[in-house]
This record gives structure tokens, sequence and C-alpha cells, in this order.
């Protein structure tokens, strides 16, 4: 058991932590620094492995093999191997407590468009409190938070009872499979957080998603005499409408699920890429549409899809030339299943206690707005996961993306004392 009681563990590690604001910011600052694309994850790999060593713990790097992967059901083809972008998995060996699985992701998405940036992308620049760059928030202030969190504790000889993995992955952002091949080298635990940005609430669940395309002809002609065209632009427009109106229909159900009814939108369906046409004057032969679909826990993909199926073939029998010339629909790259757990499960019950004693109040409990790898644990492994960490994720994907150093700090605070809390109960896995 705890030597201290639970108020003096909190004042110690929040004290501890303010103390050493400076090394918590320049760690996060080197992380930002090292551009970290997907696909380009091998030299920020290589900077968090070599830490981890120096904290004395059990270490392995190795690239996911993807003749393990495949034919796995959560495995995600993405087209790529993983030559030179290893996984990083550091451990801290615990004397027979409840143990617990820290996954963090390093690679990142395009810091594109470059000009739109107030602040350079690799730069880590502060500003009025806050880190910039990219994947401040998305994820290397979560990865700053576990791995700082872990430190701490261990050079004030609080180690937590449990065995305490640090799970550095790659290729998060395209598919899932760096924390697929993690668990596919055996590497698992009593419980798992994910500390994607949630600002600091607990949230015991996360969407699906999946991207699609869609393929629209047109008939090309002069511009001076367009009326002999059919413009591919103009019947995207109407898909375009039509998914808007399947996102409405969509969102009127989700308003009904307690962990997402708060938000605006819950299931959104975005087109994120429009593209049609070849030259100003001329009729647009063809138009692509890109986008996704994210849906709730109890959904499936394949029901999803039919419902989007459906809306684009109901759009098609309202209009002639589609009906003879009907758009052509792919699903490509990711796509993934939603995951839950219990709210009453003892994970969320350990860090809500640790919250409430770190700041004063009681923290909300909500629905992660996108996809993640917790899915992975969840689902194949059974084990009970959270996605809980610093930053806003409004915020990420953007252009002059942050964190707020105070909640970095916070989350490191919170994370620390619940470590400590989950590690001393007997050891179980409850599903």
């Amino acid at each position: 058991m705890m030597k201290k009681d639970i108020p003096d563990l909190s004042r110690i590690i929040s004290e501890t932590v303010d103390r050493r604001k400076n090394e918590i910011i320049d760690f996060c600052r080197d992380l930002i620094r090292i551009p970290s694309l997907t696909g380009g994850e091998r030299r920020i790999q290589e900077f968090v492995a070599k830490h981890l060593k120096d904290m004395g713990l059990e270490v392995k790097v190795w690239e996911p093999d993807l003749s393990k992967m495949k034919g796995h059901p959560g495995y995600v083809d993405v087209g790529k191997d993983y030559v030179n972008r290893p996984n990083v998995v550091g451990i801290y060996k615990g004397k027979g407590g409840r143990s617990l699985i820290l996954n963090g992701h390093t690679d990142v998405v395009t810091p594109e468009p470059l000009k739109k940036w107030s602040h350079h992308p690799w730069g880590a620049e502060i500003c009025r409190g806050k880190i910039y760059g990219r994947g401040a928030c998305d994820m290397k202030g979560g990865i700053t938070g576990m791995i700082k969190a872990l430190q701490i504790l261990l050079e004030l000889d609080l180690a937590p009872l449990g065995d305490v993995t640090l799970e550095v992955v790659v290729d998060e952002e395209a598919s899932g499979n760096g924390t697929l091949a993690s668990v596919l080298e055996g590497y698992n635990a009593d419980a798992a957080i994910f500390a994607e940005p949630t600002s600091c609430v607990i949230m015991p669940a996360h969407r699906g998603a999946f991207f699609w395309r869609v393929y629209i002809e047109g008939k090309g002609a002069h511009a001076g005499v367009k009326y002999q065209g059919i413009s591919a632009v103009e019947k995207g427009m109407l898909i375009y409408r039509a998914l808007e109106g399947l996102e409405n229909k969509r969102n009127e159900i989700g308003k009904k699920h307690p962990l997402y009814g708060h938000y605006p939108v819950t299931t959104p369906v975005c087109v994120g890429k429009f593209n049609g046409g070849w030259y100003p004057s001329s009729v647009p032969e063809e138009c692509i549409l890109e986008g996704s679909v994210e849906f709730l826990p109890g959904e499936r993909v394949k029901t999803v899809r039919e419902q989007f199926e459906q809306t684009v073939e109901n759009t098609v029998k309202k209009d002639p030339w589609l009906k003879k010339h009907p758009p052509r629909i792919e699903w490509f790259g990711l796509s993934l299943p939603p995951a839950q757990i219990s709210s009453d499960h003892s994970l969320i019950k350990t860090f809500k206690r640790a919250y409430t004693e770190i700041r004063g109040k009681e923290v909300k409990i909500a629905g992660f707005p996108a996809g993640c790898d917790m899915r992975i644990r969840v689902l194949y492994t059974k084990t009970p996961s959270i996605v809980f960490g610093p930053g806003d994720i409004s915020l990420a994907h953007r252009v002059d993306e942050f964190i707020h150093i105070e909640e970095l700090l916070l989350f490191i605070k919170i994370l620390a004392l619940g470590m400590l809390e989950w590690s001393q109960k007997e050891n179980y896995l409850e599903n």
C-alpha cells in the first residue's frame, strides 16, 4: 500500500511537476522539432528510445512485421511497409500490482498549407503560454506527459507497484498498425491509456471512421457552348448536398448516445477533397469527391457504408444523367471500428479520483470525437482502455496547432497520481 496518503502524494507530485516545468517544456519542444510525418518516424523513435533507456527502462525497438499483421482483423492495408519505422516500447517492472500501458503515436499529419502558419510547424515556438507546432497536441504533448509522469514517479522513489509499459508507436494517423504490432509482440496489461488530446477529459469511447471516394462522370464541352456539355462538378454538388442530408439524418440518431449527445455534430460526414475539371474554359468531364464518415460505438462499418451507398443511389435515381452514368464509390485507406468500455469501470473511477484530488473538481466523461488506436486493445485483447490526454482535438490537423503548457502540466500530475492508485489494487483484469 502507499506509504503516504493521497493528499500528501498529490502535493508532492504537483510541487515536483511545477518545479520541473522547464524540463518538461524542453522535452516536448524537442519532440515537436523532429519532423515525423507518417512514414518518416525513424528519427523521433530513436530519440524516444534513447530517453527511455536513460530512464533505466527495459527497452525494445523493432520494425512492425507485415507478415504477422496481415490476416488480423485489426490490420489496415495502407500499401506501405515499416522499414526504418520502428515501434518503441519501454517497460518499468513493478512488484505485482496492476499493470498499465500508456500509448502514444509519434507520427503526425502534413503541416500544409505552410504559408498559413503564424509559427513554424517544426519550430516549437512558445507564445503566451502555448507551445506551437505540428503534433503539439496530436500527440507529442501526450507522449511528453506519459514519459515524464513515470520518470518523475521513479525519481521521487514513488514507483508504481505494477508494470508500466510506455508504448510509443508509428502509423496511427493512417492505420493503427503500430499498436497492432505491439499487441502481436505480446505486450498487454490490466488496462491502457491512450494519451490523445482530450483536454484532460476522460473518454471511455471513440468513434469509428472510414475513408471514401466517389467518381462522377460528366460530358466535356468548350465553355462557349457549355450547354452542350454536362458538368461533372454540378453533378458532384448533388452528391455533396445528399451527403449533408445523410449527416443530418444520422446526427439525430447520434444525439441519443449518452457520451456523444452533447456534440453539435455526433456523426460527421466530411467531404475533405472536391476536385473537378482541367481547364478554366472547359466543362468538367470528371469530378472526384473524397472524405470520411465517422460513426458511434454500437454501429458497424458495413451498415454505415450501406447507408452511404443508399444515399448516393437515391440521388442518382432523381437525375437523368446520373442514371445513365452512375457514380462509382470506392473505399480506401483508413477503416476502423469504434470502441467503448463501461463508464463504471474501475479504471475510470481511479482517474476520476485523481483528477478531483489534483484539480479540486470533478472531471467530465465523454466520448472521443474521432477514431484512435484504443480499439486495438479493447476489441482484440479485451483490455479496458480510456482516451485521456492534454490538448484540444479541434487544434489537431490544422495550421497553428498548439498545446497549453499548463494543461500539459495538469495532465502529468493527474496521470502520475492515477498510476499510483491504479497499481495498488490486486492484480486482475476486469472486463
